[in-house]
This record gives C-alpha cells, structure tokens and sequence, in this order.
C-alpha cells in the first residue's frame, strides 16, 4: 500500500531561494492576479485546490439555544435519524445553493 504524505497546510516553497525569489516577484507585481473575465472564469476555489481531500472531515462546532437543541433531540428521539445526520441533510443543500448563487456555477462533486 502506498504511504501518503498527508499535511495539513498548503505546500509552501523549500528553500530559502525559493521563498526569496517568490518575495521578489511579489514585489515586482508578477504575481499580482488581475480580475478579468479570463481569469475570473478559470478561478480555483479553496475547495477545488489540489491539496482539498475528500475523505478528510473537519469539525465545526454549532451553538443552539436550548429550545432548539430540545427540538433536535425531539426530531432524533421521533424518526431515529441522527442530530448530525439532520442537520447535514439540511445544510448541505444550503451550502451548494450558496456556492452556486456566488461562483455561478454548480458544484460537480
């Protein structure tokens, strides 16, 4: 089985040059990114970055009132659907209607 050399921050330069030379060019503008069509279309979200891996879960915590957590824990208790599973099942949709709404473009995952 390959071993993956899993990190959790993107890959930055290695040597001290290679962090020199990108400062210089920062400097200089070659690495400003102008906003025309052109590069607004070919954009790279942060989730579409090469380093984004699916099967890795991030925790987000979320602070209900108590009413509303007695009522997620009634809807649990009632259908047996987990609290997550719940809230995912209404979030989610959400989140790629959003993302289409602000990008203009569906989600292909």
């Amino acid at each position: 089985m390959e071993e993956r050399n899993l990190k959790s921050k993107p890959p930055v330069p290695k040597t001290c040059e290679e962090l020199e030379a990108a400062r210089q060019r920062f400097i200089v503008g070659e690495d400003v990114v102008e906003d025309t069509p052109e590069k607004i279309k070919d954009e790279v979200y942060p989730w579409e970055a090469p380093y984004v891996r699916e099967d890795v879960k991030k925790l987000f915590s979320l602070r209900l009132s108590e009413p509303d957590m007695l009522k997620l824990q009634f809807i649990n208790k009632k259908t047996g659907k987990s609290m997550h599973q719940f809230i995912m099942e209404a979030v989610l949709p959400a989140i790629e209607a959003e993302i289409e709404r602000l990008t203009g473009k569906e989600n292909s995952d």
